[in-house]
Protein backbone atom coordinates (compact mmCIF):
# COMPACT_ATOMS: atom_id res chain seq x y z
CA UNK A 1 0.00 0.00 0.00
CA UNK A 2 1.31 3.44 -0.86
CA UNK A 3 0.55 6.39 1.40
CA UNK A 4 0.86 10.15 1.33
CA UNK A 5 1.06 12.30 4.41
CA UNK A 6 0.34 16.00 3.90
CA UNK A 7 0.49 18.83 6.39
CA UNK A 8 0.65 22.61 6.51
CA UNK A 9 2.86 23.18 9.57
CA UNK A 10 5.38 20.51 10.37
CA UNK A 11 6.92 21.99 13.52
CA UNK A 12 10.41 20.81 14.38
CA UNK A 13 11.79 18.55 11.67
CA UNK A 14 14.94 17.58 9.88
CA UNK A 15 16.02 19.29 6.66
CA UNK A 16 14.46 16.58 4.49
CA UNK A 17 10.96 17.39 5.75
CA UNK A 18 9.94 20.86 4.57
CA UNK A 19 6.75 22.85 5.21
CA UNK A 20 3.85 22.07 2.82
CA UNK A 21 5.64 18.94 1.63
CA UNK A 22 3.93 15.71 0.65
CA UNK A 23 5.96 12.58 1.14
CA UNK A 24 5.51 9.52 -1.02
CA UNK A 25 6.19 6.30 0.94
CA UNK A 26 6.21 3.18 -1.24
CA UNK A 27 7.66 0.48 1.01
CA UNK A 28 7.95 1.25 4.69
CA UNK A 29 6.52 -1.51 6.92
CA UNK A 30 7.23 0.54 10.05
CA UNK A 31 5.35 3.58 8.75
CA UNK A 32 2.47 1.36 7.64
CA UNK A 33 2.27 -0.33 11.03
CA UNK A 34 2.45 2.98 12.84
CA UNK A 35 -0.36 4.45 10.75
CA UNK A 36 -2.46 1.33 11.34
CA UNK A 37 -1.91 1.70 15.09
CA UNK A 38 -2.92 5.35 15.05
CA UNK A 39 -5.99 4.68 12.91
CA UNK A 40 -7.02 1.84 15.24
CA UNK A 41 -7.41 4.55 17.88
CA UNK A 42 -9.60 6.63 15.54
CA UNK A 43 -12.60 8.42 16.89
CA UNK A 44 -15.44 10.31 15.24
CA UNK A 45 -15.25 13.90 14.06
CA UNK A 46 -16.95 14.88 17.28
CA UNK A 47 -14.01 13.46 19.25
CA UNK A 48 -11.21 15.41 17.70
CA UNK A 49 -7.75 14.96 19.07
CA UNK A 50 -4.07 15.51 18.76
CA UNK A 51 -2.61 15.20 15.28
CA UNK A 52 0.43 13.04 14.75
CA UNK A 53 3.02 14.67 12.51
CA UNK A 54 6.12 13.19 10.97
CA UNK A 55 9.10 14.28 13.09
CA UNK A 56 11.99 12.64 11.30
CA UNK A 57 12.98 9.67 9.17
CA UNK A 58 16.26 7.86 9.77
CA UNK A 59 17.71 5.35 7.33
CA UNK A 60 18.87 2.34 9.34
CA UNK A 61 21.65 1.45 6.89
CA UNK A 62 22.89 2.79 3.59
CA UNK A 63 22.03 -0.49 1.89
CA UNK A 64 18.59 -0.87 3.50
CA UNK A 65 15.33 0.83 2.52
CA UNK A 66 14.00 0.43 6.08
CA UNK A 67 13.29 3.67 7.89
CA UNK A 68 12.83 4.58 11.50
CA UNK A 69 9.87 6.98 11.60
CA UNK A 70 9.04 9.12 14.63
CA UNK A 71 5.94 11.24 15.16
CA UNK A 72 5.26 14.07 17.54
CA UNK A 73 2.03 15.72 18.65
CA UNK A 74 0.80 19.14 17.55
CA UNK A 75 -2.32 20.99 18.59
CA UNK A 76 -3.86 22.39 15.39
CA UNK A 77 -6.91 24.56 14.67
CA UNK A 78 -10.08 22.86 13.43
CA UNK A 79 -11.01 23.03 10.57
CA UNK A 80 -9.29 22.48 8.18
CA UNK A 81 -7.78 19.13 9.09
CA UNK A 82 -4.12 19.47 9.92
CA UNK A 83 -3.25 16.09 8.39
CA UNK A 84 -4.57 14.52 5.20
CA UNK A 85 -3.64 10.97 4.23
CA UNK A 86 -4.46 9.66 0.75
CA UNK A 87 -4.04 5.89 0.57
CA UNK A 88 -4.28 2.95 -1.83
CA UNK A 89 -3.11 4.77 -4.90
CA UNK A 90 -0.34 5.47 -7.34
CA UNK A 91 0.66 8.33 -9.65
CA UNK A 92 2.68 11.52 -9.43
CA UNK A 93 -0.43 13.69 -8.97
CA UNK A 94 -1.21 12.55 -5.42
CA UNK A 95 0.34 15.67 -3.81
CA UNK A 96 -2.13 17.78 -5.77
CA UNK A 97 -5.01 15.57 -4.62
CA UNK A 98 -3.92 15.89 -1.01
CA UNK A 99 -3.87 19.68 -1.39
CA UNK A 100 -7.42 19.67 -2.78
CA UNK A 101 -8.69 17.43 -0.04
CA UNK A 102 -7.39 19.83 2.62
CA UNK A 103 -9.83 22.48 1.40
CA UNK A 104 -12.62 20.25 0.10
CA UNK A 105 -14.78 17.99 2.22
CA UNK A 106 -16.20 15.29 -0.07
CA UNK A 107 -18.29 12.63 1.61
CA UNK A 108 -17.72 8.89 1.45
CA UNK A 109 -18.91 7.54 -1.93
CA UNK A 110 -18.84 11.12 -3.22
CA UNK A 111 -16.92 12.36 -6.26
CA UNK A 112 -14.36 14.95 -7.23
CA UNK A 113 -15.40 16.31 -10.61
CA UNK A 114 -13.26 17.58 -13.45
CA UNK A 115 -15.22 20.13 -15.54
CA UNK A 116 -18.47 18.34 -14.70
CA UNK A 117 -17.10 14.82 -15.25
CA UNK A 118 -16.47 12.41 -12.33
CA UNK A 119 -12.69 11.97 -11.94
CA UNK A 120 -12.07 10.53 -8.45
CA UNK A 121 -14.43 8.72 -6.09
CA UNK A 122 -14.03 8.74 -2.32
CA UNK A 123 -14.42 5.08 -1.35
CA UNK A 124 -13.95 5.57 2.37
CA UNK A 125 -13.28 8.49 4.68
CA UNK A 126 -12.07 8.17 8.28
CA UNK A 127 -11.21 10.72 10.96
CA UNK A 128 -8.52 10.19 13.56
CA UNK A 129 -7.19 12.11 16.55
CA UNK A 130 -8.58 13.56 19.78
CA UNK A 131 -8.54 16.75 21.91
CA UNK A 132 -7.52 19.76 19.77
CA UNK A 133 -6.53 18.45 16.33
CA UNK A 134 -7.51 15.83 13.81
CA UNK A 135 -6.68 14.29 10.47
CA UNK A 136 -8.59 12.59 7.67
CA UNK A 137 -7.80 9.38 5.83
CA UNK A 138 -9.19 9.17 2.28
CA UNK A 139 -9.26 6.07 0.12
CA UNK A 140 -9.66 7.23 -3.51
CA UNK A 141 -10.32 5.48 -6.80
CA UNK A 142 -9.72 7.00 -10.23
CA UNK A 143 -13.07 6.71 -12.06
CA UNK A 144 -12.25 8.99 -14.99
CA UNK A 145 -12.85 7.78 -18.53
CA UNK A 146 -10.83 9.23 -21.40
CA UNK A 147 -13.16 8.71 -24.35
CA UNK A 148 -13.80 9.42 -28.00
CA UNK A 149 -17.50 9.88 -28.77
CA UNK A 150 -18.87 9.82 -32.29
CA UNK A 151 -22.44 10.86 -33.13
CA UNK A 152 -23.66 10.18 -36.66
CA UNK A 153 -26.93 10.53 -38.55
CA UNK A 154 -28.09 10.24 -42.15
CA UNK A 155 -29.02 13.66 -43.52
CA UNK A 156 -31.37 13.97 -46.52
CA UNK A 157 -31.44 17.57 -47.81
CA UNK A 158 -34.39 18.95 -49.75
CA UNK A 159 -32.36 18.81 -52.94
CA UNK A 160 -29.39 16.64 -53.90
CA UNK A 161 -28.07 13.40 -52.46
CA UNK A 162 -28.02 12.63 -48.75
CA UNK A 163 -25.00 11.86 -46.61
CA UNK A 164 -23.67 11.15 -43.15
CA UNK A 165 -23.37 14.08 -40.75
CA UNK A 166 -22.29 14.13 -37.13
CA UNK A 167 -19.70 15.09 -34.57
CA UNK A 168 -16.63 13.82 -32.73
CA UNK A 169 -15.90 14.61 -29.08
CA UNK A 170 -12.62 13.87 -27.30
CA UNK A 171 -12.90 13.93 -23.48
CA UNK A 172 -9.60 13.69 -21.56
CA UNK A 173 -10.04 14.03 -17.78
CA UNK A 174 -6.95 13.43 -15.59
CA UNK A 175 -4.70 13.24 -18.69
CA UNK A 176 -2.60 16.33 -17.92
CA UNK A 177 -2.74 15.86 -14.14
CA UNK A 178 -5.31 15.04 -11.49
CA UNK A 179 -8.58 16.91 -11.99
CA UNK A 180 -7.30 18.72 -15.07
CA UNK A 181 -9.61 18.36 -18.04
CA UNK A 182 -9.26 18.77 -21.82
CA UNK A 183 -12.12 18.56 -24.32
CA UNK A 184 -12.11 18.80 -28.12
CA UNK A 185 -15.43 18.86 -29.95
CA UNK A 186 -15.80 18.91 -33.76
CA UNK A 187 -19.17 19.04 -35.53
CA UNK A 188 -19.89 18.72 -39.26
CA UNK A 189 -23.30 19.12 -40.86
CA UNK A 190 -22.06 19.68 -44.42
CA UNK A 191 -18.73 20.44 -46.12
CA UNK A 192 -19.33 24.16 -45.43
CA UNK A 193 -21.08 23.89 -42.04
CA UNK A 194 -18.64 22.99 -39.29
CA UNK A 195 -17.76 23.98 -35.75
CA UNK A 196 -14.93 23.30 -33.32
CA UNK A 197 -14.92 23.77 -29.55
CA UNK A 198 -11.85 23.55 -27.28
CA UNK A 199 -12.04 23.55 -23.48
CA UNK A 200 -9.32 23.30 -20.83
CA UNK A 201 -10.02 23.28 -17.09
CA UNK A 202 -7.33 23.87 -14.44
CA UNK A 203 -8.73 22.81 -11.05
CA UNK A 204 -6.69 25.15 -8.86
CA UNK A 205 -4.64 28.25 -9.56
CA UNK A 206 -1.34 28.88 -7.71
CA UNK A 207 -1.90 30.45 -4.29
CA UNK A 208 -5.67 30.72 -4.87
CA UNK A 209 -8.52 28.42 -3.77
CA UNK A 210 -10.02 28.78 -7.26
CA UNK A 211 -9.76 26.99 -10.58
CA UNK A 212 -9.87 28.34 -14.13
CA UNK A 213 -11.49 27.32 -17.39
CA UNK A 214 -10.73 28.51 -20.93
CA UNK A 215 -13.00 27.93 -23.94
CA UNK A 216 -12.44 28.68 -27.62
CA UNK A 217 -15.05 28.21 -30.36
CA UNK A 218 -15.32 28.70 -34.10
CA UNK A 219 -18.47 28.17 -36.19
CA UNK A 220 -18.69 28.24 -39.98
CA UNK A 221 -22.17 28.00 -41.51
CA UNK A 222 -22.45 27.52 -45.24
CA UNK A 223 -21.60 30.81 -47.01
CA UNK A 224 -23.37 32.95 -44.39
CA UNK A 225 -20.99 33.68 -41.53
CA UNK A 226 -17.94 32.78 -39.44
CA UNK A 227 -18.26 33.15 -35.68
CA UNK A 228 -15.31 33.05 -33.24
CA UNK A 229 -15.60 33.20 -29.46
CA UNK A 230 -13.42 32.93 -26.37
CA UNK A 231 -14.29 32.74 -22.66
CA UNK A 232 -12.17 32.76 -19.49
CA UNK A 233 -13.82 31.73 -16.21
CA UNK A 234 -12.83 31.35 -12.58
CA UNK A 235 -14.29 28.16 -11.10
CA UNK A 236 -14.93 26.76 -7.65
CA UNK A 237 -12.44 24.06 -6.57
CA UNK A 238 -13.33 20.35 -6.72
CA UNK A 239 -15.22 18.77 -3.86
CA UNK A 240 -17.91 21.46 -3.63
CA UNK A 241 -21.57 20.45 -3.61
CA UNK A 242 -22.31 22.97 -6.37
CA UNK A 243 -19.88 23.91 -9.11
CA UNK A 244 -19.65 27.63 -9.88
CA UNK A 245 -18.00 29.50 -12.75
CA UNK A 246 -17.83 33.26 -13.31
CA UNK A 247 -16.09 34.76 -16.33
CA UNK A 248 -15.75 37.16 -19.21
CA UNK A 249 -15.92 36.50 -22.93
CA UNK A 250 -15.67 37.99 -26.40
CA UNK A 251 -17.46 36.88 -29.57
CA UNK A 252 -16.92 38.24 -33.07
CA UNK A 253 -19.26 37.56 -35.96
CA UNK A 254 -17.94 37.95 -39.51
CA UNK A 255 -20.58 38.06 -42.25
CA UNK A 256 -19.90 36.43 -45.61
CA UNK A 257 -21.43 37.75 -48.87
CA UNK A 258 -24.49 35.46 -48.77
CA UNK A 259 -25.16 36.51 -45.17
CA UNK A 260 -24.94 40.20 -46.05
CA UNK A 261 -27.54 39.66 -48.78
CA UNK A 262 -29.86 38.20 -46.12
CA UNK A 263 -29.44 41.29 -43.95
CA UNK A 264 -27.04 40.00 -41.28
CA UNK A 265 -24.48 42.45 -39.88
CA UNK A 266 -21.08 41.88 -38.20
CA UNK A 267 -21.09 41.99 -34.40
CA UNK A 268 -18.64 42.24 -31.52
CA UNK A 269 -20.17 40.93 -28.29
CA UNK A 270 -18.50 41.39 -24.89
CA UNK A 271 -20.19 39.56 -22.06
CA UNK A 272 -20.12 38.29 -18.48
CA UNK A 273 -21.14 34.72 -17.65
CA UNK A 274 -22.29 32.73 -14.63
CA UNK A 275 -22.68 28.94 -14.48
CA UNK A 276 -24.09 26.90 -11.58
CA UNK A 277 -24.04 23.12 -11.81
CA UNK A 278 -24.45 19.97 -9.75
CA UNK A 279 -23.85 16.38 -10.83
CA UNK A 280 -25.16 13.45 -8.77
CA UNK A 281 -25.59 10.53 -11.20
CA UNK A 282 -24.28 7.16 -10.06
CA UNK A 283 -22.56 6.59 -13.45
CA UNK A 284 -22.04 8.73 -16.56
CA UNK A 285 -23.37 6.67 -19.51
CA UNK A 286 -26.13 4.44 -18.12
CA UNK A 287 -27.23 6.00 -14.81
CA UNK A 288 -29.78 4.25 -12.63
CA UNK A 289 -30.21 6.93 -9.96
CA UNK A 290 -29.40 10.58 -9.44
CA UNK A 291 -29.75 13.92 -11.16
CA UNK A 292 -27.88 16.70 -12.97
CA UNK A 293 -28.64 20.44 -12.93
CA UNK A 294 -26.93 23.19 -14.90
CA UNK A 295 -27.91 26.86 -15.15
CA UNK A 296 -25.90 29.09 -17.52
CA UNK A 297 -26.46 32.85 -17.80
CA UNK A 298 -24.60 35.43 -19.86
CA UNK A 299 -25.17 39.03 -20.85
CA UNK A 300 -23.27 41.94 -22.32
CA UNK A 301 -23.00 44.69 -24.89
CA UNK A 302 -23.34 44.27 -28.65
CA UNK A 303 -21.44 46.57 -31.01
CA UNK A 304 -22.48 46.48 -34.67
CA UNK A 305 -20.50 49.57 -35.66
CA UNK A 306 -23.69 51.25 -36.85
CA UNK A 307 -24.48 53.20 -33.67
CA UNK A 308 -22.55 54.95 -30.91
CA UNK A 309 -24.91 53.42 -28.35
CA UNK A 310 -24.36 49.66 -28.27
CA UNK A 311 -27.23 47.31 -27.66
CA UNK A 312 -27.40 44.49 -25.15
CA UNK A 313 -27.88 40.77 -25.48
CA UNK A 314 -28.71 38.18 -22.84
CA UNK A 315 -28.92 34.39 -22.93
CA UNK A 316 -30.08 31.81 -20.41
CA UNK A 317 -29.96 28.00 -20.49
CA UNK A 318 -31.33 25.48 -18.00
CA UNK A 319 -30.56 21.76 -18.25
CA UNK A 320 -32.14 19.31 -15.80
CA UNK A 321 -31.84 15.52 -15.95
CA UNK A 322 -32.78 12.76 -13.53
CA UNK A 323 -33.10 8.96 -13.38
CA UNK A 324 -35.04 6.66 -11.06
CA UNK A 325 -35.00 2.87 -11.04
CA UNK A 326 -36.88 -0.10 -9.69
CA UNK A 327 -35.30 -3.48 -10.25
CA UNK A 328 -34.01 -3.38 -13.87
CA UNK A 329 -36.45 -0.69 -15.04
CA UNK A 330 -35.21 2.93 -15.22
CA UNK A 331 -37.19 6.04 -16.07
CA UNK A 332 -34.87 8.80 -17.33
CA UNK A 333 -35.90 12.38 -18.10
CA UNK A 334 -34.02 15.37 -19.52
CA UNK A 335 -35.40 18.92 -19.81
CA UNK A 336 -33.61 21.71 -21.66
CA UNK A 337 -34.79 25.33 -21.90
CA UNK A 338 -33.10 28.21 -23.71
CA UNK A 339 -34.00 31.91 -24.04
CA UNK A 340 -32.28 34.67 -26.05
CA UNK A 341 -33.28 38.33 -25.69
CA UNK A 342 -31.89 41.66 -26.96
CA UNK A 343 -32.21 45.29 -25.91
CA UNK A 344 -31.84 47.82 -28.75
CA UNK A 345 -30.55 44.87 -30.74
CA UNK A 346 -32.39 42.15 -32.65
CA UNK A 347 -30.72 38.73 -32.22
CA UNK A 348 -29.45 37.23 -35.47
CA UNK A 349 -29.44 33.71 -36.85
CA UNK A 350 -25.89 32.81 -35.60
CA UNK A 351 -26.98 33.52 -32.01
CA UNK A 352 -30.09 31.35 -32.11
CA UNK A 353 -30.38 28.07 -30.28
CA UNK A 354 -30.03 24.86 -32.32
CA UNK A 355 -32.71 22.20 -32.01
CA UNK A 356 -33.19 18.86 -33.69
CA UNK A 357 -31.14 15.70 -33.98
CA UNK A 358 -29.44 13.26 -31.65
CA UNK A 359 -28.64 15.80 -28.92
CA UNK A 360 -32.13 17.32 -28.58
CA UNK A 361 -35.01 16.13 -30.78
CA UNK A 362 -34.41 12.66 -32.16
CA UNK A 363 -36.47 11.86 -35.23
CA UNK A 364 -35.63 15.29 -36.72
CA UNK A 365 -32.62 16.39 -38.76
CA UNK A 366 -29.51 17.73 -37.01
CA UNK A 367 -29.99 21.46 -36.26
CA UNK A 368 -33.22 21.44 -38.24
CA UNK A 369 -34.56 24.37 -36.20
CA UNK A 370 -32.72 27.62 -35.32
CA UNK A 371 -34.82 29.63 -32.85
CA UNK A 372 -34.39 32.40 -30.21
CA UNK A 373 -36.04 30.23 -27.54
CA UNK A 374 -37.13 26.68 -27.05
CA UNK A 375 -38.09 23.95 -24.58
CA UNK A 376 -37.16 20.32 -25.20
CA UNK A 377 -38.06 17.18 -23.26
CA UNK A 378 -36.46 13.75 -23.70
CA UNK A 379 -37.93 10.73 -21.92
CA UNK A 380 -36.65 7.15 -21.95
CA UNK A 381 -38.07 4.01 -20.38
CA UNK A 382 -35.09 1.68 -20.06
CA UNK A 383 -34.60 -2.00 -19.33
CA UNK A 384 -31.05 -2.57 -18.14
CA UNK A 385 -29.48 -5.77 -19.42
CA UNK A 386 -26.23 -5.06 -17.52
CA UNK A 387 -24.50 -2.21 -15.71
CA UNK A 388 -23.56 -0.51 -19.00
CA UNK A 389 -26.13 -1.86 -21.52
CA UNK A 390 -29.86 -1.43 -22.04
CA UNK A 391 -32.81 -1.31 -24.43
CA UNK A 392 -35.21 1.64 -24.28
CA UNK A 393 -38.31 3.31 -25.63
CA UNK A 394 -38.04 7.05 -26.25
CA UNK A 395 -40.34 10.05 -26.46
CA UNK A 396 -38.89 13.43 -27.45
CA UNK A 397 -40.97 16.63 -27.53
CA UNK A 398 -40.21 20.28 -28.20
CA UNK A 399 -41.93 23.65 -27.97
CA UNK A 400 -40.52 26.29 -30.35
CA UNK A 401 -41.84 29.74 -31.36
CA UNK A 402 -44.49 29.78 -34.08
CA UNK A 403 -44.80 26.00 -34.29
CA UNK A 404 -47.09 23.35 -32.95
CA UNK A 405 -45.61 20.96 -30.44
CA UNK A 406 -42.87 18.86 -32.05
CA UNK A 407 -42.75 15.23 -31.02
CA UNK A 408 -41.07 11.97 -31.95
CA UNK A 409 -41.26 8.39 -30.72
CA UNK A 410 -38.84 5.56 -31.17
CA UNK A 411 -36.71 2.83 -29.68
CA UNK A 412 -33.05 2.24 -29.08
CA UNK A 413 -30.37 0.19 -27.41
CA UNK A 414 -27.02 0.69 -25.71
CA UNK A 415 -24.61 -2.24 -25.94
CA UNK A 416 -20.95 -2.98 -25.46
CA UNK A 417 -18.43 -3.98 -28.12
CA UNK A 418 -14.99 -4.52 -26.61
CA UNK A 419 -13.85 -1.20 -25.17
CA UNK A 420 -16.73 0.56 -26.95
CA UNK A 421 -20.29 1.46 -26.07
CA UNK A 422 -22.70 1.84 -28.99
CA UNK A 423 -26.07 3.60 -28.72
CA UNK A 424 -28.46 3.22 -31.65
CA UNK A 425 -31.74 5.16 -31.75
CA UNK A 426 -34.48 4.94 -34.40
CA UNK A 427 -37.21 7.60 -34.16
CA UNK A 428 -40.19 8.83 -36.17
CA UNK A 429 -41.44 12.43 -35.93
CA UNK A 430 -44.95 13.84 -35.97
CA UNK A 431 -44.29 16.26 -38.86
CA UNK A 432 -43.66 13.26 -41.16
CA UNK A 433 -46.80 11.57 -39.82
CA UNK A 434 -44.45 8.99 -38.25
CA UNK A 435 -43.69 7.49 -41.68
CA UNK A 436 -39.95 8.11 -42.19
CA UNK A 437 -37.57 7.01 -39.47
CA UNK A 438 -34.34 8.80 -38.57
CA UNK A 439 -31.32 6.82 -37.37
CA UNK A 440 -29.01 8.31 -34.74
CA UNK A 441 -25.79 6.46 -33.89
CA UNK A 442 -23.53 7.19 -30.92
CA UNK A 443 -20.19 5.42 -30.44
CA UNK A 444 -18.20 5.81 -27.21
CA UNK A 445 -14.65 4.43 -27.24
CA UNK A 446 -12.78 4.33 -23.93
CA UNK A 447 -9.19 5.27 -24.68
CA UNK A 448 -8.18 4.86 -21.06
CA UNK A 449 -10.18 4.13 -17.94
CA UNK A 450 -9.45 5.02 -14.36
CA UNK A 451 -6.24 3.60 -12.98
CA UNK A 452 -6.39 0.53 -10.80
CA UNK A 453 -5.35 1.73 -7.36
CA UNK A 454 -5.26 -1.49 -5.41
CA UNK A 455 -1.85 -2.89 -4.59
Amino acid sequence: MGCLLAGSAWGQSVDLVLPDTVLRINSSPELRDLLAERLAQAGSRGQLGLSYRLHDMVLEAASSPRLKVRFHVLGMPVPPPDTVIVSDGDGAEWPQLAAFLRGADPSANGYLFSAGQPAWQVRTKRYFGHRSGYGVLYNLTDVSRQTVQVLAAYEQPRTGPGGIVGQVTLDLPNLLGSLRYLRVHWRRLSPLTQSIHLLYAEPRLPLLPLGAQVELRQDLRDTLYVQRAGTVQLTSPPGQLWGTAVGIGLRELTILPAGAIQGMVPVRYRHLSLVLSRQAFDQPFNPTQGFRVKLALEGGTVDTGESQNPGALGRGELDIAWARSRSRITLAQNLYAMLLAGLDYKPQLPEYGRFGGSASLRGYREDQFLEPWGLVSQTELRYRTSETTRVHLLLDAGLLPGRRVLSAVGMGLLFGAGRNLVQLDLAWNRDDNFRTGKVHLRLINTISGGRSTKK
